[in-house]
């Protein structure tokens, strides 16, 4: 295997992890808005004096304040169009340097 193949496979992993890495943060927001919306529903059904009904109203008092968000060490919030941009910047990079890599 010669280094122009090792470095586009090196890319193409690093691509494909980011691709998963931003599929599964929109999926983890998407399923705790939907968590919340359950547990709001299910307060309608259940008795306010139950059990189950002083838990949910424990979760659903928690969940709000920790709002579902991926940042960099608290420095800036990395949201879906950021890791697209520098995923973008990286193949434009690897194409440009693969450009003036060949003789």
């Amino acid at each position: 295997m010669d280094l122009e193949n090792v470095e586009r496979a090196l890319v193409a992993m690093i691509e494909v992890a980011t691709s998963t890495t931003v599929i599964l943060c929109d999926q983890i927001v998407t399923q705790s808005k939907k968590t919340m919306t359950v547990c709001y529903s299910l307060q309608d059904y259940i008795s306010i004096f139950s059990t189950p009904y002083q838990e949910l109203q424990l979760f659903t008092n928690r969940i709000p304040i920790r709002k579902v968000d991926f940042n960099a060490l608290g420095l800036f919030q990395s949201k879906r169009s950021l890791i697209l941009s520098i995923m973008g910047g990286v193949a434009t990079n690897f194409i440009v340097a693969e450009q003036f890599w060949k003789p």
